[in-house]
């Protein structure tokens, strides 16, 4: 019940207000759309049992081209998007079973994109600390979902990173990631509110206990801010 009442005040009445907005006449001039920031607290988080089975790995630069091509080949916009965004902080980290892939969850360094309406439409550049890195892009195998294959993944690069900051970001309306996120450890730290108006793209940064800022965007054009450990006490 609580965790219903804390996801209740954290996004449902933004969702609520998207909706009303959606089914009126306002929907011709405005559009919006949040991006909830979470990080990780390490002290909470929980994998669950062992998989012997399961193979997890840190992928190399070659892995970053082939996943991209196997899991987004009919997404033309997504892999148009890694083509132009990749970058040397990009790390896979890959759970294999039977040699076969059932996960992968990325890790970026540096930087993060974050899209709102698509890959080629408003972004911001979300900069992190060089001890941070962000969590993001999880695919599980539709076969493989509910067995806790993003859990036993962030366990492993916890185990190998022990000192480092971890953040996602992730679309207010994708509730089943946030849950997901939520039930290992993952706590929000901070907000982007989009609102489109009469063609005009403007983006509130909000970290949590922090100062709002307020970006003008223009499609096709990336904004860099920035989200540090010092902002989500």
């Amino acid at each position: 019940m609580k965790h219903f009442l804390e996801l209740l005040l954290a996004g449902c009445f933004f969702l609520i207000l998207q909706l009303v907005v959606s089914r009126t006449v306002l929907t011709r001039w405005l559009r919006l759309g949040k991006s909830a920031y979470l990080r990780l607290n390490r002290t909470k988080h929980s994998s669950g049992r062992p998989d012997e089975t399961l193979e997890i790995r840190r992928g190399a630069e070659p892995d970053v081209v082939d996943l991209v091509h196997d899991l987004y080949d009919n997404d033309e916009s997504v892999r148009t998007f890694y083509e132009n965004f990749y970058h040397n902080g990009i790390e896979p980290w890959i759970a294999k079973r039977d040699n076969k892939v059932v996960g992968v969850v990325w890790l970026y360094t540096g930087y993060y994109i974050s899209p709102w309406q698509g890959y080629d439409g408003f972004v911001l550049r979300l900069e992190i600390e060089p001890t941070a890195r962000f969590v993001a892009n999880v695919f599980v195998g539709p076969e493989s979902r509910g067995q806790g294959i993003f859990s036993k993944i962030v366990q492993r690069f916890l185990d190998e990173l022990p000192n480092d900051v971890f953040y996602s970001a992730i679309a207010e309306e994708n509730i089943p990631s946030i849950r997901a996120h939520e039930k290992i450890g993952f706590r929000r730290c901070g907000a982007t509110y989009y609102v489109q108006l009469f063609g005009w793209t403007w983006a509130v940064f909000v970290p949590k206990w922090g100062i709002s800022r307020v970006f003008r965007i223009l499609r096709g054009t990336t904004v860099s801010v920035v989200l540090s450990r010092s902002e989500v006490k």
